[in-house]
């Protein structure tokens, strides 16, 4: 749009750090470093306006994810050292924001984001040789967080969401779980994510790495 605001013009470094449609397509969230300290300002822009809305929010990290709702979104702050170590929820309009996940071990960084099928948001904890994941419903974004394994040392995993073409939801596990050293895919249910519930789905192979789990429709 004609008005739209050109953010790069007369910086002399701008770098784009997070872009995330809303549900309703109507906004987009988008995060920047104008001064190269990897800090990020965080605004949202009506797509049709091209103008910015008036929530600014200062000091973010990357990652980003909306809820169903198209007026909360979940971001991530760092620490002094940089390290990403919180999660935060934000309301389009509101202006005090709502600490929803805070990692205190400084071996670990967070991370937030929304599956591919756009029915779940996973909070991330990952350190050299550990992790942990935790789910939100973003049709409910208020709502507590859902552990599917809680920390083992050693113990990795991912976590990716599918929709069966009958409506069945299941979660794609990436992990080294009992000595996979290469990795192996594992599916769990949603209401049942927990590690003694995980089913192998492609086994661990001595000659092939899976470094990676897309589940599409």
């Amino acid at each position: 749009p004609p008005d739209a605001n050109p953010l790069a013009d007369g910086l002399e470094y701008f770098a784009l750090g997070g872009l995330a449609p809303a549900s309703n397509q109507e906004l987009i969230a988008y995060a920047f470093d104008d001064n190269g300290s990897e800090l990020q300002t965080l605004r949202f822009r009506d797509i049709a306006t091209g103008v910015d809305l008036p929530d600014q929010i200062d000091d973010t990290y990357y990652g980003l994810a909306w809820a169903n709702d198209s007026r909360t979104i979940f971001y991530v702050r760092p620490d002094d050292a940089m390290r990403p170590f919180q999660v935060w929820r934000h309301t389009l309009g509101e202006t005090e924001d709502v600490l929803v996940f805070h990692e205190a071990d400084e071996r670990y960084f967070v991370s937030v984001g929304r599956t591919r099928s756009g029915r779940m948001i996973v909070i991330g904890a990952e350190s050299k040789l550990t992790s942990e994941s935790h789910l939100l419903d973003p049709d409910d974004p208020t709502a507590g967080l859902r552990v599917v394994e809680p920390r083992t040392e050693g113990l990795e995993y991912g976590v990716d969401h599918h929709i069966s073409a009958d409506g069945t939801e299941q979660l794609f596990i990436v992990t080294n779980a009992d000595h996979a050293t290469n990795f192996k895919v594992m599916t769990a249910s949603v209401d049942a994510p927990g590690r003694s519930n995980w089913v192998e789905f492609i086994p661990h192979r001595a000659e092939v790495k899976v470094d990676d789990v897309d589940a599409f429709a």
